[in-house]
């Protein structure tokens, strides 16, 4: 499938694991010229904080440019954890918008 990448590692510790990831996403963005690619996570066991707060930044950054990611066979265990991560990092980013948290 041209626009499918499987996430082949067991663990994702380090921002560089999601920094590796965007690489991919875009060397086959730019290879079939998509604007859809889905991510197969059904080989990962676990993801560190650093690796999912760099994920979700890339996340971003590919929303940003128009591409839609499709997140697939993530467990249960992991996407209850990045929704975790992601709240968190929503809520420390309103504080630090809001003027009366100065």
């Amino acid at each position: 499938m041209k626009n499918y990448i499987q996430v082949k590692k067991k663990y994702l510790f380090f921002r560089e694991d999601a920094k590796n990831l965007l690489k991919s996403i875009y060397k086959k963005i730019k290879e079939n010229k998509l604007k859809v690619i889905s991510l197969d996570f059904s080989y990962v066991d676990f993801m560190s904080r650093s690796f999912t707060d760099e994920f979700l930044n890339i996340m971003n950054e590919l929303k940003r440019e128009g591409v839609e990611v499709r997140i697939i066979c993530l467990k249960a265990v992991l996407k209850d954890f990045t929704s975790r991560v992601k709240k968190t990092r929503d809520r420390i980013q309103n504080m630090l918008l809001t003027p009366e948290s100065r």
